[in-house]
């Protein structure tokens, strides 16, 4: 009789234990008695391509992740939809990474009906548009590297909210906490990257720089308008994508007046043509995507690490100052090395004139037989041997032989004796050049200056080929500083 009593009992405990809405504190209520999920099978059945936004909370923090229909970038908003949440792109990998282990994750054991939530459990909510939304809670707590988690899941349209238990593997718990998704953000001052960029802008308290591509070719615009060095130009743009942000300043701001803000150190805007046509149009338009941060004062008594205003949000946050090196604001560091542009196959007529362009000295076209000097009449004789070559050798060094030093003033003790002007083989002026010298010092070396535009380069004078040195006459012949010669490349 005393075992039919104590089985009768233990039957009714039972019955209350796992009859729905047993689940314990924190566990849902009525809800969590649904269904288990069964071990092997995932936790939530879902097409990560489908997710449009998803909503995490962990950690007493709220975060809004959402995709954007045209590009399909994701954005985070910190501190959830509140107006005052800043938006942030996320790191183009970490967000789909994240799904594909959401809807991967399988149940590796039964939840038991004990198994609690906790006070403030994680909560990731997905949504796909037409289809459902789902809410995954994960225990606040885990043990033994596993750690209880709840699905529930609504249909879009539909009525009523299915609610599965599991346990799992913890490291998504790990994952919504540690860093969580303010760690997933793109750490770079230019997100999308600035290879593809068409103008690079800095101004500054000195004044403005600007470079601009062409044709695939960069030029410096202002404040001088002359060609860039593609050297230069590159290991700009890979500085400019490599400038990271070191800290975000995600709880508070400082006061403006720390910060340096309101009187910039310079502002660095990067600006891309995205050209588009509509479906069956030949026309094109473009349009000007603008990015640009904002360089302030040292965050901290090194000065190593400054802080920055990103773009039109005025968001911000701290720069290591390292990164800002090869950013240079003087126009010179850009100019091309060489005194022209132009390749020497694309160069018909070469004319050479004394002084700044006074008395002629000599013309020479490119003819079918090769170089030809051209007489004041126009009569043609072709060049053979060291004359020929020196027309070559005049384009080359002209091309492809890199200034010593460029300035924009022109250098002490300088002087024009020659003028050099090139024409395309339909007789078009392309560049014209004025040759000149600087005496030798006991700094330097006697050196060839060569004015193109506004930009004059200097190079050692014994680097001249022949060509040039017959058009600088007796100029060409100074002499060579006392004492030991000059390294001008140190």
């Amino acid at each position: 009789m005393i075992w039919l009593i104590v089985a009768i009992v233990l039957g009714v405990a039972a019955f209350f234990v796992l009859r729905p809405g047993a689940s314990g504190a924190g566990g849902g209520g009525a809800e969590a008695a649904n269904g288990s999920i069964p071990i092997g099978s995932r936790i939530v059945e879902f097409q990560p391509g489908k997710v449009s936004r998803i909503n995490i909370t962990a950690g007493g923090q709220t975060d809004v992740l959402t995709r954007e229909a045209a590009s399909g970038a994701w954005m985070l908003q910190v501190g959830g939809s509140k107006p005052s949440a800043s938006q942030w792109r996320l790191d183009s990998s970490r967000v789909p990474g994240f799904l594909a282990r959401l809807a991967d994750t399988p149940a590796i054991g039964a939840a038991d009906s004990k198994m609690e939530l906790g006070d403030r459990p994680s909560v990731i909510e997905i949504i796909i548009p037409g289809e459902a939304t789902h809410e995954i809670r994960l225990a606040q707590r885990t043990l033994g590297g596993t750690g209880l988690v709840e699905v529930h899941s609504h249909p879009d349209g539909g009525t009523g909210t299915t609610t599965r238990r599991a346990v799992i593997d913890d490291g998504l718990h790990s994952v919504v906490l540690s860093p969580g998704p303010r760690g997933w953000r793109d750490g770079a001052a230019f997100p999308g990257g600035v290879m593809d960029a068409a103008r690079i802008i800095r101004q500054s308290r000195d004044g403005s720089l600007v470079l601009a591509k062409h044709d695939n070719r960069w030029f410096v615009q202002e404040p001088i308008a002359t060609p860039a060095d593609p050297e230069r130009i590159l290991k700009l743009l890979t500085a400019l994508e490599s400038l990271r942000i070191s800290d975000y300043l995600d709880e508070s701001e400082p006061d403006a007046a720390l910060t340096g803000l309101e009187n910039p150190l310079a502002r660095i805007t990067i600006e891309r043509d995205i050209r588009s046509a509509p479906a069956g149009s030949a026309d094109t338009s473009i349009d000007t995507d603008r990015r640009e941060v904002i360089i302030g004062g040292p965050a901290d008594q090194s000065g190593r690490r400054l802080f920055t205003a990103l773009g039109a949000s005025g968001s911000i946050v701290i720069i290591d100052a390292a990164g800002l090196a090869e950013v240079s604001a003087r126009a010179t560091d850009y100019v091309a090395g060489p005194a022209i542009v132009s390749a020497p196959a694309d160069i018909g007529e070469v004319s050479l004139a004394s002084g700044a362009g006074g008395e002629r000295l000599a013309h020479y076209k490119r003819t079918a037989a090769g170089w030809a000097a051209v007489d004041a009449a126009g009569r043609e004789s072709v060049l053979a041997g060291p004359d020929a070559s020196a027309i070559a050798d005049a384009l080359t060094f002209l091309s492809g032989f890199k200034a010593s030093a460029v300035t924009t003033d022109a250098p002490a003790g300088h002087a024009a004796a020659a003028l050099i002007s090139l024409q395309s083989p339909s007789g078009q002026p392309m560049d014209q050049l004025e040759m000149g010298t600087t005496p030798a010092s006991s700094a330097q070396p006697a050196m060839l200056v060569i004015k193109n535009g506004p930009v004059y380069r200097s190079y050692p004078l014994d680097a001249a080929p022949r060509l040039v040195r017959e058009a600088l006459g007796p100029a060409a012949a100074a002499p060579p500083p006392s004492g030991d010669p000059v390294d001008v490349n140190k």
